[in-house]
């Protein structure tokens, strides 16, 4: 990556990215439903002519804080959507029977969020870029 993306354009990629992420959960659990938790979100970057967004929290139940077995399952392949997207791997934060957190991140500071206890949470905040 050398060209710094404006904000929509790396939006649009991490929004494909989550997209990804949230199929690979529903399809380890047919007919799991994600819900919006919290609507998206906007603020001001580094510079007047940048910004920062964040995604909805997406939210679905499902027993993947119990189940290491899925959950291993559904990290490798988001880990696969992830770095095809340029984006590293994601990282564990916490990882025990009843609790996981996992992060991962790219060049351009956007930070995914996976993880839960009783419910599943999919969220990302993007890094300060260029308005347009």
């Amino acid at each position: 990556m050398t060209d710094t993306p404006s904000i929509d354009v790396a939006v649009a990629k991490y929004d494909q990215v989550a997209a990804q992420i949230r199929d690979i959960v529903v399809a380890e659990y047919p007919g799991a439903a994600w819900s919006e938790g919290r609507p998206a979100g906007q603020s001001g970057g580094d510079a007047p002519e940048q910004t920062r967004r964040t995604s909805p929290i997406w939210v679905v139940d499902v027993p993947l804080a119990d189940d290491a077995a899925a959950r291993d399952r559904v990290v490798e392949a988001a880990d696969k959507v992830l770095t095809a997207a340029g984006i590293d791997g994601f990282a564990v934060v916490v990882a025990r029977p009843g609790d996981f957190e996992y992060v991962a991140g790219d060049a351009w500071g956007v930070s995914f969020n996976l993880g839960g206890m009783k419910n599943v949470t999919l969220s990302y905040e993007t890094g300060s870029l260029p308005k347009n």
